[in-house]
C-alpha cells in the first residue's frame, strides 16, 4: 500500500465516522 491509498482509507474512514448513527454501530 503507497501512501496515497493510506490517505484514502483514513479520508473513507473518517467520512463513515462523521455519518449519523455510526458512532452507535461501532459502539454495540
Amino acid at each position: 500500500m503507497g501512501a496515497q491509498a493510506l490517505l484514502v482509507v483514513v479520508l473513507i474512514c473518517c467520512s463513515l465516522a462523521a455519518w449519523p448513527g455510526a458512532a452507535e454501530a461501532q459502539t454495540a
